[in-house]
């Protein structure tokens, strides 16, 4: 990702790995191959709660942690679908015929990323989804942290997780937001945005001596602890600017 950031390159690309009704297909960032977390605890992962365990491992293991630290982790995932990607736009027509068919969608409830997470890893601690629309991921880091000065875990798991999906293509669409070019936001004449999928995870633990300030132990923790601060400063922090907020 840096290397292309770097490069002035982009993954934009047209939707391909499911199909929509929309007139034009979308530009977006999207995963072709999703590794398999087979072994997960879950018995059931959507493609939001799979990317999240993914992110969840790499960032355990960057942190080095041991399994046995699991026991004092808690998790806090955000994401704005949950497993809403998994259902089809065919449930409006007969919802009864769809759930026999593909049986109940028990991943749906947007906390169950966070469970999934915890199953997978072990973890003793508490486990919280999170849902404020573009402002979740940084409020996860926030809530993260207070449970740890309060005492609720010594680790925390935060971060969000968000997968492509038909509901939310369809709902840029309507707001006419969507670009069908790669999106250019600095440029005067931008179209609009893109939609993409994906996954990031911070882990969390009290590291100073007054068991306040809670940073992130990420190889790259300049990121994590700008995020974490950011987010302790305003508890409200949010994005303003957005093209589907509505004017003022």
């Amino acid at each position: 990702l840096q290397d292309g950031l770097l490069g002035c390159r982009h993954c934009l690309e047209p939707l391909s790995i499911f199909s929509t009704d929309l007139d034009t297909v979308p530009t977006v960032g999207q995963i072709h191959e999703l590794p398999s977390v087979k072994d997960s605890c879950a018995p059931r992962l959507s493609r939001t709660d799979t990317l999240a365990i993914i992110a969840a491992r790499r960032a355990w293991e960057n942190a080095g942690l041991e399994k046995s630290d699991a026991a004092h982790c808690g998790v806090i995932v955000a994401t704005s679908v949950g497993g809403i990607c998994e259902l089809r736009p065919e449930i409006a027509g007969d919802p009864r015929a769809y759930f026999r068919k593909h049986g109940i969608p028990v991943e749906f409830p947007r906390g169950y990323a966070a469970d999934a997470v915890g199953a997978c890893l072990g973890s003793g601690g508490p486990r919280m989804g999170i849902s404020t629309a573009c402002a979740s991921g940084s409020m996860t880091l926030a809530v993260a942290a207070r449970m740890i000065r309060q005492g609720s875990a010594s680790i925390m798991i935060a971060g969000g997780s968000e997968a492509l999906c038909w509901f939310t293509l369809s709902g840029f669409n309507s707001l006419q937001t969507l670009d069908p070019e790669p999106c250019r936001p600095f440029d005067q004449g931008r179209k609009g945005l893109n939609l993409g999928e994906g996954a990031a995870m911070l882990v969390l633990s009290v590291l100073f001596w007054t068991g306040v300030i809670a940073i992130a132990r990420e190889s790259r923790s300049i990121i994590g602890i700008a995020l974490l601060l950011a987010g302790l400063i305003d508890l409200g922090l949010g994005v303003k600017f957005l093209q589907s907020a509505g004017s003022e």
